[in-house]
């Protein structure tokens, strides 16, 4: 979502991720893996009726293909895996959930047969497990490159998916020599 034109509201509106359509295909279907299914979810809107625009928002019409996907995987041993950009949980709960109708996605989710969500946005990498409807998943949040700080050093995550289980290791390719 950070990609969209903020310069061009025209594009914004009617084609707001034009730019990128080679890839549309391949996010949208999602990964079949050895040992996990990534599955699709789009969380990105061009505006919304709140600020900041960027803040994800899960619509029930983005949110049925990946239900469906995952009852059509209720069967297969691999770990399914969530793939969106925003996270659909707060990092706490004592704070305001800044994506729309995430609250009701991840216990739909969960209760689907996820066990991990795996977002960005926010640039600070985490691993935690939250609960909703009794239900509970791990989300994972990728860091970012980006030297523009949000309370984090620029990091990526290796994600193993092995012997059915997730690791996620963050590494911080600057160290902690890195000023900005």
């Amino acid at each position: 979502n950070h990609d969209m034109p903020y310069f061009n509201p025209f594009e914004r509106f009617r084609q707001p991720g034009a730019r990128y359509q080679a890839l549309a295909t391949a996010v949208e279907t999602g990964v079949e893996l050895a040992h996990a299914v990534l599955v699709p979810l789009d969380t990105n809107v061009a505006a919304q009726w709140r600020w900041p625009w960027s803040d994800g928002v899960v619509q029930q019409r983005k949110l049925a293909p990946a239900l469906e996907r995952l009852a059509q995987l209720r069967e297969d041993p691999r770990l399914k895996i969530v793939v969106c950009h925003h996270p659909l949980l707060p990092s706490q709960d004592d704070r305001r959930n800044p994506t729309i109708g995430g609250d009701h996605a991840f216990a739909a989710l969960a209760e689907a047969g996820a066990q991990a969500v795996m977002s960005g946005h926010v640039h600070v990498p985490f691993d935690l497990t939250r609960e909703r409807g009794g239900r509970a998943m791990r989300m994972i949040g990728a860091g970012t490159l980006s030297t523009r700080l949000r309370g984090a050093m620029p990091s990526w995550n290796m994600v193993t998916v092995a012997n059915g289980a997730v690791t996620v290791e963050a590494h911080y390719p600057l160290g902690q020599e890195f000023t900005h």
